[in-house]
């Protein structure tokens, strides 16, 4: 689990410095960190471990699915290192 405020820098990089517009609006939809987009919504982690999709009608609910939680946390660790778990 990372602490809030390091989700929310991670959040703010995006939202002002993403190339994807998926992105930065779910960054600032959510508050999370958007890192991974499919044609169900926008993946967004929370410091708590938690992954919620935002979809198109900006509906944000817990991702039940452990593929979809699988995608979100391999994609964070890409792109975000401090966001892979522990070994």
């Amino acid at each position: 689990m990372l602490p809030d405020e390091t989700i929310r820098r991670f959040s703010r990089e995006v939202a002002e410095g993403s190339q994807y517009a998926w992105a930065r609006d779910a960054a600032l939809l959510a508050g999370g960190v958007p890192v991974y987009a499919d044609m169900r919504g926008v993946l967004v982690v929370f410091g708590h471990g938690r992954v919620m999709p935002v979809s198109d009608s900006n509906a944000i609910r817990i991702v039940e699915d452990k593929r979809r939680h699988t995608i979100a946390y391999v994609s964070a660790a890409r792109r975000f290192p401090e966001l892979r778990p522990p070994p």
